[in-house]
């Protein structure tokens, strides 16, 4: 059981810093596209 709950820790884990690093990607192109106009 211990190794199925530290997997899917893993996999969360992994997931959310994909998604942070996806979402301050989003958030630095919204600012770029912010100045050019």
């Amino acid at each position: 059981l211990a190794n199925i709950v530290q997997r899917f820790g893993n996999r969360v884990r992994e997931a959310l810093m994909t998604a942070s690093e996806a979402i301050s990607n989003a958030v630095a192109e919204a600012e770029q596209n912010a100045m050019v106009r």
